[in-house]
């Protein structure tokens, strides 16, 4: 019994070392009113992609163009 509870043991932290391991994106949350949303939805579907697949593209488009303003 204490080898299999030794053994599971080991197990686990072999788990959370491996995902400890792996690199993880860093994620922002924040509310986005629901109106704001339905306006957002609305051009996402249009382009058959998700609403935060069109969001991150904006926020890309725009670093973009402030680094370049930077430079």
């Amino acid at each position: 019994m204490k080898k299999d509870l030794k053994q599971s043991k080991e197990e686990k932290e072999k788990t959370m070392s491996e995902t400890t391991e792996k690199k993880r994106q860093p994620r922002t949350c924040f509310h986005i009113p629901d109106e704001v949303f339905q306006v957002l939805f609305k051009e996402a579907r249009s382009k058959r992609i998700t609403v935060t697949d069109y969001i991150l593209d904006m926020l890309k488009r725009e670093a973009e163009t402030l680094s370049n303003k930077s430079k």
